[in-house]
Order: structure tokens, then sequence, then C-alpha cells
């Protein structure tokens, strides 16, 4: 099995309300209410060091809340550097890779708050359009704290694998989705002794005895209705089916194969709780078999539905 990583709906919310009256949705460990300050980016001129928050010597970041991108130090040493040249907050700018989704809220003990990429593009065009005074950029950090139904959610965030395997269009992967972005988790060398981590690591340990596919549903896995039966001698047939030698599969399987006595089966004839299928204009039509066990204690109906893709 293969998992993917989902964000859930809950968020640690701080705003940025800017002196337009704009608000920037941003997240943050963070709780103090009422800091106010200008809103600066020592790398709106392509400043390198400006711009990651490596070196402010030459920056006036003074009682100012820095905008840094990701990338090149770790977020703590940013906010060291912010703070030692006299700011009073850090605001984590996204990458264009990470999209909408906040992936990394710091545990640091510098103010410190994450946003988006869209929402990053704002708070660069603001600041650079109130770059002179009297037009400089006014900022108040607005602490929300905890806030759940956040959407869209489950969203795959740009770390993880979205499918389908480009080895294989047999089968999609990854199997199931969990909850893996921002997961709250004890850690002994924190501040607070919690932090927020993200990766698919994160979703590996509690999806391994849940085998409902899509996105993870514990109660569904209690009644899963359907059992597809699949034993081991099917993987090597499967294995065989996409050609990988006899040396190849006995890396695999820890046993010596002989692809000629085990028998080949194509990708999607693998008895797997997913199909998927390619047709094009010379290859119009397929049959596809699966073999299925009813666990539930009543006969019951179930309808196959098919998803087209272009």
């Amino acid at each position: 099995m293969t998992f993917g990583a989902s964000t859930m709906d809950r968020a640690k919310r701080m705003n940025l309300r800017l002196g337009n009256g704009d608000e920037i949705l941003g997240e943050s460990l963070y709780t103090q209410p009422g800091l106010r300050g200008h809103l600066v980016y020592p790398g709106l001129n392509g400043d390198r060091e400006g711009e990651f928050c490596t070196n402010l010597d030459t920056f006036d970041v003074k009682g100012k809340v820095v905008m840094c991108l990701p990338g090149l130090i770790e977020t703590e040493q940013k906010a060291d550097v912010v703070e030692q040249a006299g700011g009073i907050a850090v605001v984590l700018l996204s990458s264009q890779m990470a999209g909408s989704i906040i992936v990394d809220v710091p545990d640091t003990v510098f103010l410190t708050i994450a946003v988006n990429y869209p929402n990053s593009l704002k708070l660069v065009e603001y600041v650079n359009q109130s770059i002179t005074p009297p037009r400089a950029a006014r900022v108040e950090l607005v602490p929300v704290g905890t806030i759940t139904g956040v959407t869209p959610t489950p969203a795959v965030p740009h770390f993880s694998s979205r499918g389908p395997s480009i080895m294989n269009g047999g089968i999609l992967k990854p199997d199931i989705l969990g909850p893996s972005v921002n997961v709250l988790a004890a850690k002994n060398n924190s501040a607070s002794g919690f932090v927020l981590l993200s990766g698919t690591s994160m979703a590996t340990p509690h999806l391994s005895g849940i085998t409902r596919h899509g996105h993870v549903n514990p109660a569904g896995a209690m009644d899963p209705g359907l059992v597809y039966d699949l034993q081991f001698e099917d993987y090597i047939r499967y294995l065989c089916g996409l050609r990988y030698s006899d040396k190849e599969i006995l890396q695999t399987a820890s046993m010596s194969v002989d692809c000629n006595q085990f028998g080949r089966i194509e990708q999607e004839q693998l008895n797997y709780p997913s199909i998927a299928v390619t047709l094009s204009y010379s290859i119009t039509r397929k049959v596809i078999k699966r073999t299925v066990t009813n666990v539930r204690p009543e006969p019951t109906s179930y309808t196959a539905e098919v998803s087209l893709t272009a």
C-alpha cells in the first residue's frame, strides 16, 4: 500500500490586516494581540540576502514586520536574523511550488506567521505599491486561534505524490490519503514540547492498518462490505506481467521465481481495489476482472461507476 499526504480542516489562524483594508489569512502558533507596525520586504529589489533574510545588516527593519522567502537557512535562523536586526515579527512567504497550502507553520521563539503562495504575491504587491512614505505599508497582526472547517479539504500538498503511477497505468496510486500537513506532535526539543509536522511519514503509521481506498475513513474500514481476494502469488504474476526479470523479482519477493511457471497477468488484472484503464483509438475496449467477497452478514447490491478523464 502507498500513502499520499493531505490537509486537515484545521488551521492555527493569524491574519494580517493591511492598511488598505485587506485582510490576509495566515497561520501561526502565536496569539499575541494588537501588534502593529510597518511591513517591509528586504528582497523587493532582488537582493538575495534580503529575500531569504540571511543577512539584514544593510536593511532598516527596526520595529518592522519583515517578510522572508523560505529556503537557504532554517526558519528559526531567519527569525534570529530578523530579531537581531530589530524586527518585531517575521512573515514567512511560500514558494510557487507550495501553492495554496501552508506546509510549514513555524515553531520559533520569535513571532512568525506563514502565508500561502497566492497571499505571498498579494503582500509583495502591497509593499511594492506602498514603498514611499507616507504610503508606507501598515499591518496589524490579528490572532484568531484554532479554527476548523477550512476548505478545500482534503487537499494534496506539493511534497506528496498525486498519482497515477508513471510505471503502471493499470491500478491507481497512491492507494489512500491521510492527514499529513501540520500534524500536532510531541517533540522533546521544541520550546513548547509540541510541534506541527508535515510529511507523508506522518500519515503512514496511522494508516497502515486501514485498507479502505480513498481518503482515509476509519469507520468505513470496520465495515468494508466487499473484500478483494488477493494472494502473494498474484503479485508474483503481476510482476512477471510487468516484464521484470526473475532476478529483479527475487530482490522484491525474497524467493526464486520462474515467470514461465508462475505465469503472467496484465497490470489491469491484478485483483486490486482500484481499476484504471487507458483507451485509445486503437484500443477501445478492455475486459477487466475482479474477484470480491461480501463480508456483510446480509445480501448487498453494489453498482459500478466509471470516471472518465481525457
